[in-house]
């Protein structure tokens, strides 16, 4: 600033006038720079420091008395003023920042609760909501599934409603027809031979046959027209066990097997459901979570920088009051002093030196209470920056908790509308679920009806046929019994004479001798236990042998032709043992080409008893499917170490006699077989079934069937199984299934054993394995027999004896002589004339 300089004269020509004019001066210095200073922006970012004029230079020491003393004084204390003014807008400002800051902090909190509310009223929502929709989705579960359970119960009972209706046909049809079958059986006078003998003797004895054969007729129509009846009723029960009641048990298991996987796929459908109910109100929850934590975290950093600015903005106010203050204190003290100087370096009247004094004064406390002012009005002006720093982070952290607040709103909108949609769908394809099932299972009756109608009606057809082929079988049974009444009752009579004395004469003594031996080795056995019973018993098997044996040996040289005699009908003996033991072991079945002359080579060797021996170590007989007790093995070597040891002794006298052997004729005996009786028929509805168990009462079933006739096991087969079932008490279900292409087949429930009958005949027997049976989509069987199976076929039946030769002519009957009382016995009527079972 230029410093205009004045005239050193006064204006009156005195000379006080130039130290007016510079003390002059000096006061309107000082008062430019307190107003410059009072008006000094203390907004926004520091500026530049504005200079004030420096004071003249006044090269005078100021006095600290008087006036120029009292004018530093007085600036001296109004920089204490101006400090204590800036101190005070410094705290002015503090406060303010303060309230502000505590404004801005509820405003965030208000917000953050406002969230973390609707956060809250949002994780209810979703859950109540899930909860509802998983026990809409559970109970629409249990009606659906209950619904099911209750139509398959219905239709189960409607199911066996419709098969009971039939089978009370096909068993009010079996009564009908069995009372047929004894109605129309013939009478017992219709099979009366007539007498034409002219002899009154034979006439009177064709009378008397004639009797008899009319008490046998009445005998047999009697039994036949009953068995007509039984096979009748046998057949509906066996149409009962094998149609009716599987034709049930199939159709409950195939609804039960329906209906289970119906309620399993919805059971599965609620679980499913409610796991994505819950899934779905947990992944809503958890990203609303995430989300409030990314609000909460930028309101807290919002908040955090706000504070931050408004903190700042007091800190930057404090050191601009405080610097100005400062600094505009001590130009007021440089002035003030520069002032006093000047004052105290004037020499003028003491008027004008207290005058001059007190305007000095004055200024000095002017430009001081202005400075004070000053830097109160700039504090007013930081005041209101802070409100409006402030105001414009209140407006950026307010409404956000709001926003938030509406957005999880919107979240908790759209999981409750996912949820009752994923809840209405499971409910509507339950629903349709129910309605599929439900059809399926309203037509399961009449499809169990048309599926038995054919074999139901071939049952109730083959009912009738029963009745009626056992009418002609008894109309055919009375012709031939009448007929063979009128050829004469002598032939018949000498003939079952003569068969009944041979049996007389050979089946005790057989029959005796194996009892005997049977129960001697079962008392040893008992007794003597398996080892010393079994040598026991070998020993006494063995005394034939042994006998023989050492007679040979203590008689002396013995010829070749005697010894070779001996040992061909002891090789016999071998091969005929070893025969019935094949037989035996195999029920009854003969060997094949191989096995017969490995037989006969056994047969043969048993001379020497070193198969026994063998066959005793192994535990096995040859050609035996089953192992020897230990008593069997013991018998069994002992048999082989009395021979092997004959065999040697033998051999040994034989090469070290003496004596030339004597020859002697071989005479081999006459082994004439006895004439086979004829066995009679075997009736399966009445046959009696042995057995304590039902493995036993298998087993005697087999052997009855096996003596049948090949044309005749089929159909016999489901009458015996049928009973074997009655007898079990309905624990075992021997139901017998018909084989495609003819046939009955039986297959094991515990284990997997087929018994199968082709159809011609034969019988087979094994385990079920791959290939062995085929199930057609008919739901025929078709049964491989080469797979696996072997037949069990009983030995081809010897062929009839010759007729016997006619018999002597009787000489006539002295008259008045009786004729023997032998009653007659009419042979059974061929197989094909009976009546056969039902199918």
């Amino acid at each position: 600033m230029r410093r205009h300089r004045e005239s050193p004269e006064p204006s009156d020509g005195t000379r006080p006038g130039s130290v007016a004019v510079r003390r002059d001066t000096g006061l309107l210095v000082l008062q430019r720079s307190a107003g410059n200073a009072a008006v000094a922006s203390l907004f926004g970012p520091p500026t530049t420091r504005q200079e004030v004029e420096p004071p003249p230079e006044i090269p005078l020491s100021l006095p600290d008395r008087g006036l120029p003393g009292e004018l530093v004084r007085e600036a001296d204390q109004r920089r204490l003023l101006v400090d204590e003014a800036a101190e005070r807008s410094a705290a002015r400002v503090d406060e303010s920042v303060q309230a502000h800051r505590a404004r801005i902090a509820a405003t965030a909190e208000a917000q953050e609760s406002t969230a973390t509310s609707a956060l809250r009223t949002l994780r209810t929502s979703v859950d109540a909501q899930a909860s509802a929709q998983a026990a809409a989705t559970l109970t629409a579960s249990a009606g659906t599934r209950a619904a099911i359970g209750a139509k398959a119960a219905a239709t189960t009972t409607a199911t066996r409603s419709t098969v009971d209706a039939l089978g009370e046909e096909a068993r009010a049809t079996g009564e009908r027809e069995a009372a047929r079958a004894v109605r129309e059986s013939p009478t017992p006078e219709s099979a009366r031979p007539a007498a034409g003998a002219a002899e009154p003797e034979i006439a009177d004895g064709q009378e008397r046959i004639a009797r008899a054969v009319a008490g046998k007729a009445a005998t047999e129509l009697t039994r036949s027209g009953e068995q007509a009846a039984g096979q009748v009723r046998a057949g509906v029960a066996a149409a009962r066990t094998s149609l009716y009641e599987p034709a049930k048990a199939a159709a409950a298991e195939q609804i039960r097997t329906g209906a289970s996987e119906a309620d399993r796929a919805v059971a599965e459908g609620a679980t499913t459901t409610t796991t994505a109910l819950r899934a779905t109100a947990t992944r809503t929850t958890e990203s609303a979570v995430q989300g409030h934590q990314r609000f909460v975290a930028s309101l807290r950093a919002g908040r955090r920088t706000a504070e931050a600015d408004l903190e700042a903005w007091a800190a930057e106010s404090r050191t601009r009051l405080r610097e100005t203050a400062a600094r505009l204190a001590t130009n007021l003290v440089e002035q003030a002093r520069a002032l006093a100087a000047l004052v105290a370096s004037e020499t003028t009247s003491a008027e004008a030196s207290d005058a001059a004094g007190g305007q000095a004064l004055t200024a000095v406390r002017t430009a001081g209470d202005e400075v004070a002012q000053g830097i109160g009005d700039a504090a007013g002006g930081l005041v209101e920056g802070a409100g409006r720093l402030a105001t414009d982070h209140g407006q950026s952290l307010g409404g956000v908790g709001d926003q938030a607040a509406a957005a999880l709103g919107r979240a908790g909108e759209a999981a409750g509308a996912a949820l009752r949609q994923s809840a209405a769908a499971f409910t509507a394809q339950a629903g349709q679920t129910r309605t599929a099932v439900g059809g399926e299972l309203d037509r399961l009756p009449a499809k169990a009806a048309d599926a038995l109608a054919a074999k139901h009606q071939e049952g109730v057809a083959g009912l009738t046929g029963t009745a009626d082929r056992a009418g002609e079988a008894q109309r055919t049974w009375v012709s031939d019994a009448r007929s063979r009444g009128q050829n004469g009752a002598t032939r018949f009579e000498g003939e079952a004479e003569r068969l009944a004395a041979r049996a007389r004469d050979q089946q005790p003594v057989q029959r005796w001798f194996a009892e005997l031996i049977g129960s001697m080795r079962s008392w040893l056995r008992e007794k003597c236990g398996d080892v010393l019973g079994g040598i026991l018993s070998g020993l006494i098997l063995s005394l034939p042998t042994i006998i023989i044996g050492v007679g040979l040996l203590m008689a002396g040289p013995i010829g070749w032709g005697v010894l070779a005699g001996l040992l061909v009908v002891g090789a016999g003996l071998g091969i005929r043992g070893r025969w019935q033991e094949y037989k035996a072991d195999h029920r009854g079945e003969g060997p094949g080409f191989l096995e017969g002359m490995g037989l006969v080579a056994l047969g043969i060797a048993d001379l020497t008893g070193i198969p026994y021996i063998v066959e005793a170590g192994y535990g096995q007989r040859a050609f035996s499917p089953t192992e020897m007790s230990p008593f069997e093995r013991w018998e069994r070597g002992t048999q082989g170490v009395v021979n092997l040891g004959l065999l040697v002794a033998g051999g040994v006298k034989k090469l070290f006699s003496e004596r030339a052997p004597v020859r002697e004729p071989v005479r081999t005996p006459t082994d004439v077989p006895p004439e086979p009786v004829p066995r009679p028929r075997l009736d399966p509805h009445t046959a009696p079934i042995a057995g304590e168990n039902n493995n036993a009462r298998f087993e005697a079933v087999r052997r009855m069937i096996l003596e049948l006739p090949p044309a005749e096991r089929a159909a016999a087969t489901r009458v015996l199984f049928a009973r074997l079932t009655e007898m079990s008490g309905n624990t075992w279900n021997f139901r017998v299934n018909p084989t495609k292409g003819g046939g009955v087949h039986f297959t094991g429930e515990g284990a997997p054993f087929i018994f199968a009958i082709d159809g011609a005949g034969n019988v087979f027997q094994g385990k079920i394995g791959p290939g062995t049976l085929t199930i057609h989509p008919d739901g025929q069987v078709t049964v491989n027999y080469d797979a696996g199976l072997r037949p069990i076929n009983p030995e081809p039946a010897p062929p009839p004896p010759p007729p016997p030769p006619e018999p002597a002519p009787v000489a006539p009957i002295p008259t008045g002589s009786p004729l023997p009382r032998i009653p007659p016995r009419l042979p059974t009527p061929p197989h094909d004339r009976e009546p056969e079972p039902v199918p």
